[in-house]
């Protein structure tokens, strides 16, 4: 069998990993008061009757939502790794406490490697304590400045759909606004196109991009990622058009880290309560980021519900949704709440449990010194986005079934739907 990039080589390669991966059953246990308790068998990575689906994209949930009443943490198999769940939100804490015994690095450099082929710069300590403090240019003035950018380009991408959207127009609400956010996240930070080319870099990067994104959820697996059909030739590609000698024909790419002394237009967006609100009510409901740690020796993990012992080369994750849809932090859970992270007209941030103080209610960037560097830059470009439509555009959704989620991209950020949805818009008269 060749190893080919289309999409009937994927197949065939999914095919092959299932047959390998059928007769490997696997215990699912879970850790209470008692010890370790045996309560079913789980395949290892890939369901028998749908083999492009991970194991863990349906189970993960079902799993913790399971015996969350029980137990305070559970460990499941799956990719070739015991992992470890966190259930009970107040043992948080101890995550960022032990980050000696549970490293964030260790996991998030395996994942580089294979996901960015990364490989030489991940080894060298001071490459990579440089490159972290690079991340103070995505906070402070230096956020100013990448916002000031950000809205002279939303300007630019919005005018001539004002001048031309007088008539309703029908589009794809995940394809067209993934499209406008990769653009204007794209210019933002590596600059403007030469107009000639523009249109094509940015498409063919862009197509590139989401099919690359689309796999992702595979390379957190051990299917090596040769195995994955196209996905090494999509990896080389966008490697490739991001390579020095290529961002070097973009004008204005160095502009990102250049501090300027002019103030942003940000009150105006800092001001928006309520888009926020929403914006974090939206993380509640579709964030399924996991927080994951790499054991890096035998530890035993202390906590006020007794002593866990972690064995050295394991994972431990905390699950999110666990905390997002518990009903005794956040009332009515499944319903969409614009104004549930706003009190007394200003933001809420702390929510409570039994009683207790809930520090970490949402989670979609992670926790402690990990959290991803470029939220409040991700956080901001969404209330822009907001504050344009809602005030230039008159929006109507045509689908009105409801819609799910796609599980795929459990682990890894926002869940996408399991189908998109028609919208049509048009500028304001």
């Amino acid at each position: 069998m060749g190893l080919g990039t289309g999409e009937a080589p994927v197949k065939e390669c999914h095919l092959l990993v299932d047959e390998i991966y059928r007769v490997l059953q696997v215990k699912r246990t879970i850790i209470n008061d008692k010890g370790l308790r045996t309560i079913g068998r789980v395949s290892a990575l890939l369901h028998a009757d749908r083999p492009d689906e991970m194991i863990f994209a349906h189970n993960i949930p079902k799993l913790c939502f399971s015996t969350s009443k029980n137990s305070s943490m559970t460990m499941g198999y799956m990719c070739g790794k015991y992992v470890t769940f966190i259930l009970d939100p107040f043992q948080y804490p101890l995550v960022m406490k032990n980050h000696k015994q549970l490293s964030f690095d260790v996991f998030s450099r395996k994942l580089s490697e294979k996901a960015f082929s990364i490989k030489k710069s991940m080894k060298n300590e001071d490459l990579t304590h440089e490159l972290h403090v690079a991340y103070q240019f995505l906070q402070g003035k230096s956020l100013d400045t990448l916002l000031e950018n950000m809205l002279q380009n939303l300007k630019q991408m919005f005018e001539p759909q004002l001048l031309k959207t007088k008539n309703w127009n029908t589009a794809q609400m995940l394809t067209f606004y993934r499209s406008i956010i990769f653009e204007v996240t794209f210019r933002t930070i590596y600059g403007k196109i030469p107009a000639g080319d523009k249109k094509r870099i940015i498409s063919e990067l862009r197509d590139d991009f989401f099919k690359f994104d689309d796999k992702f959820s595979y390379l957190i697996s051990d299917i090596p990622i040769e195995l994955l059909g196209n996905v090494k030739s999509l990896q080389k590609k966008i490697i490739n058009s991001l390579r020095s000698e290529n961002l070097a024909k973009i004008q204005g790419w160095s502009e990102i880290v250049q501090r300027r002394q002019e103030i942003l237009e940000k009150y105006l967006v800092q001001d928006l309560e309520i888009g926020e609100s929403i914006i974090f009510e939206v993380f509640r409901l579709h964030s399924y980021s996991s927080v994951i740690r790499f054991v890096q020796e035998d530890f035993t993990f202390s906590s006020e519900n007794g002593d866990y012992c972690l064995r050295k080369g394991d994972l431990i994750a905390i699950f999110p949704p666990m905390q997002h849809s518990d009903p005794e932090i956040f009332e009515a859970p499944e319903e969409f709440r614009f104004d549930r992270f706003i009190e007394d007209g200003k933001k809420k941030t702390i929510f409570s449990k039994g009683g207790k103080n809930q520090k970490f209610s949402v989670m979609p960037f992670g926790l402690g010194i990990t959290k991803c560097p470029g939220r409040y830059v991700a956080v901001v470009e969404m209330k822009l986005l907001l504050l344009i439509f809602v005030t230039y555009f008159d929006l109507e959704i045509i689908d009105k079934k409801p819609v799910g989620l796609d599980y795929n991209r459990l682990w890894i950020g926002i869940q996408h739907p399991e189908s998109d949805v028609l919208f049509r818009y048009k500028a304001k008269s």
